[in-house]
């Protein structure tokens, strides 16, 4: 007579499902931090976090799933082209007529607020590019 026993060492499937479980729930922090920095510039990434909460939204295959892609593709091409409007803003507000105090201010306002809005808009659009590709690693 014999016996054989087993021991499982290390759960791979298990492993595998906490790592998408935990991907998905990085998916909704990182949009909600873009919605946070890009909602004061005035982008509305609220269809794209919209998507992204429907369920079965992670889940390769799936009609949310090719919905959440679309809307995240949606949202950061609005990113781009604030992002551009920004960028085009920021020469004229740092010019101003020489010995002009009121005008140096106002320059200077200017372009802080528009430094201030390509700051809120590249950190927007860093972490709904990181949503697109947690996306793909968290479907399943």
């Amino acid at each position: 007579p014999y016996r054989l026993s087993c021991t499982v060492l290390r759960d791979e499937a298990s492993a595998l499902i906490e790592a998408a479980v935990s991907l998905g729930g990085d998916v909704l922090a990182d949009a909600g931090t873009a919605l946070a920095q890009a909602a004061p510039a005035g982008v509305d990434l609220t269809q794209a976090q919209m998507a992204l909460a429907a369920p079965q939204a992670t889940v390769r295959g799936t009609s949310a799933y090719t919905a959440v892609q679309a809307a995240v593709g949606t949202a950061l091409g609005s990113l781009d082209g604030a992002l551009g409007q920004a960028e085009a803003a920021l020469p004229g507000a740092t010019a101003f007529a020489p010995g002009a105090a009121s005008s140096g201010a106002s320059a200077l306002t200017a372009a802080l607020t528009s430094a201030q809005q390509l700051g809120a808009l590249t950190t927007a659009r860093g972490y709904l590019a990181r949503v697109g590709v947690n996306l793909q690693n968290a479907s399943t």
